[in-house]
């Protein structure tokens, strides 16, 4: 019983720091495309509130979805309108169109996701690759693999290891350096 208990927490802490972590990396996305800036604070709070009244209705938790906002703005969209006419869009073929949406093959979905996903990689970071410290780039690579053909809960709790040691690795080299002085 207890080890279930820590498991629930280890996953819910888990999903909250993904969740976080995706939210803000869409707002940063949408902040480049549109040459904005996005509030931090308020995305989290925002996303937090509207996560606690989902589970007030027996809803999952949910974060920001890149894919979606890149096709919402490329597509035009420029204000928070557009978001709400999005979520209305899915709740009404999830209520009412669902019958007719199963018929839609995995294969023209999965085609459609992968369009998407290609418009929003950002192929500039692969020209900064050399300037990020290796470490760094191993964590990345190790999380990326670990999340692609593992599971995301070990990724997460992987690379949240691996950041941590090589942390305490660079503090360890600031206070020796330090004693030697």
């Amino acid at each position: 019983e207890k080890g279930i208990l820590l498991y629930v927490i280890f996953s819910g802490l888990t999903l909250a720091i993904i969740g976080m972590i995706d939210s803000l990396l869409t707002a940063v996305v949408a902040d480049k495309i549109t040459k904005t800036k996005h509030n931090s604070d308020r995305e989290l709070f925002g996303q937090g509130i509207g996560n606690i009244v989902s589970a007030l209705f027996g809803g999952m938790m949910g974060a920001g979805t890149t894919p979606a906002t890149v096709l919402n703005i490329k597509s035009g969209a420029r204000n928070k309108l557009s978001g709400i006419i999005h979520a209305v869009f899915l709740i009404v073929i999830l209520l009412v169109a669902a019958p007719i949406a199963s018929q839609i093959p995995k294969a023209a979905l999965a085609g459609l996701l992968i369009t998407v996903g290609i418009s929003i990689l950002d192929f500039e970071v692969f020209k900064t690759l050399k300037k990020i410290p290796k470490q760094d780039n191993i964590v990345m690579f190790t999380v990326l693999l670990l999340t692609s053909f593992w599971d995301l809960m070990y990724a997460v709790a992987a690379g949240l290891i691996m950041a941590a040691l090589i942390f305490m690795k660079k503090m360890a080299d600031v206070v020796e350096g330090q004693s030697k002085d």
